[in-house]
């Protein structure tokens, strides 16, 4: 009972700190410079090419010339040791929920990331994220959207046969608007 007891309790142990690894399985640790963590967190997934080669160790703050920026701490898996210092990063969304993950990209350099190496600022790419695409509906965006929508809804509304009797009267035009669009499309016109 005292063993089963035992290897439940180390199994539990490994089970709960699965996140931070595995004890005695050794790593490659680099650090990637980020200007900001942009929803990074500890433990989140490291990918290069698709696939899971690590994860956040933790992340910290400092200033380059008089900027903050994050410093994440990756603990990889030796099995990609060791990585060209051309490498570059980019810290992606798995969901719109707002989780994160890094991706790792593979450069050509012959120069390796020794351990404990840092890939620089200037090897990120910013993505656009989604909180920033959402930024630019701002109230007055907003308010001009609604306008109009409500008056493009009034000109249509009661409309219906008039705008099928104008497309169908239009029909014609599209039989004689390739020929005119080839020639003004043709470089000899110009």
């Amino acid at each position: 009972g005292a063993v089963t007891l035992l290897v439940m309790v180390i199994a539990v142990y490994l089970a709960y700190n699965a996140n931070n690894g595995l004890p005695f399985v050794p790593t490659y640790n680099i650090n990637v410079e980020l200007p900001d963590a942009s929803g990074l967190i500890a433990t989140d997934s490291v990918l290069v090419g698709g696939t899971r080669v690590g994860y956040v160790g933790s992340i910290t703050a400092q200033e380059r010339s008089g900027h903050p920026i994050a410093v994440a701490h990756l603990k990889l898996d030796k099995s990609i040791q060791p990585l060209p210092a051309d490498s570059t990063d980019l810290v992606r969304p798995v969901s719109p929920l707002g989780l994160q993950y890094l991706e790792l990209t593979r450069g050509q350099s012959s120069t390796a990331l020794a351990p404990g190496a840092t890939i620089p600022l200037s090897h990120t790419h910013l993505p656009v994220q989604i909180d920033d695409l959402l930024k630019m509906f701002n109230q007055p965006t907003r308010t001009a959207a609604q306008a109009n929508l409500n008056e493009f809804g009034d000109a249509f509304a009661g409309r219906g046969p008039d705008l099928n009797n104008a497309l169908s009267d239009l029909k014609p035009l599209t039989y004689h608007l390739l020929p005119v669009m080839t020639d003004l499309l043709a470089p000899q016109t110009d």
